[in-house]
């Protein structure tokens, strides 16, 4: 019984231990500073929109975001030269917000960090240009006919979002949000969340089921072999 005891309060002492380091590790990762999006022009990269260069941008607007925004993401790659990607917001024809960055050569969405935050609910012209060399910038087939461009190519418009600083664990209304519209139409948010309960809950679960069977009295095999010489 002692012996028992002991392997009881061993596995309890594991699963405990190893079920702590998961969710500290699960929150250490979710507090992680992402770049959630605000707002997204709907158009996917899938084609060339344009070239964006030192003495040509590219721009498409009016745009609102639900919620203020401090960043912009637009889908180009170098074209030619070292350029660096430069991202200006106008609101009534005046400049509002400005930022530049190095792109990443191993993706095509840069996020620039702007040096003044987009209002919420604020119409606002997203303008991609170039310094120091050329950018193609990357959009598809005009998809959104509230959004007038100038500087693109004819017939398209380029893909771009507006971002803000969050974490994982933020994020996660906005993703289940949108992971409810690829969904049957009685399939909501709420669904997402439920999952998410159940997952979390099959911890507490595999714990019950350990304990239980651990609570189980040992049989003693030996007692069946003299049972059976008998």
């Amino acid at each position: 019984m002692t012996r028992l005891r002991l392997t009881r309060r061993s596995a309890i002492a594991t699963l405990v231990v190893g079920t702590v380091v998961m969710f500290v590790g699960l929150l250490v990762a979710g507090l992680q500073t992402i770049q959630g999006r605000t707002y997204s022009v709907r158009v996917p990269d899938s084609g060339i929109a344009g070239t964006a260069s030192p003495s040509h941008r590219l721009c498409e607007g009016p745009v609102q975001t639900p919620s203020r925004a401090s960043g912009a993401g637009v889908f180009v790659v170098g074209a030619s030269g070292r350029p660096r990607v430069t991202v200006t917001i106008f609101s009534g024809g005046r400049l509002i917000a400005s930022g530049s960055r190095r792109p990443n050569p191993t993706v095509r969405e840069q996020i620039v960090v702007l040096d003044q935050p987009i209002p919420a609910q604020r119409p606002v012209q997203v303008c991609v240009g170039a310094s120091g060399g050329t950018l193609t910038v990357y959009g598809a087939g005009a998809q959104a006919p509230a959004v007038v461009t100038h500087g693109v190519a004819a017939g398209m418009q380029f893909s771009f979002v507006l971002t803000h600083p969050t974490t994982l664990i933020g994020a996660l209304p906005q993703a289940f949000s949108r992971a409810a519209i690829f969904r049957p139409s009685w399939v909501g948010s709420w669904t997402f969340w439920l999952l998410f309960a159940l997952l979390a809950g099959t911890v507490a679960l595999a714990g019950i089921a350990l304990t239980g069977a651990l609570d189980e009295p040992e049989v003693d095999e030996s007692s069946y072999a003299r049972d059976g010489s008998s």
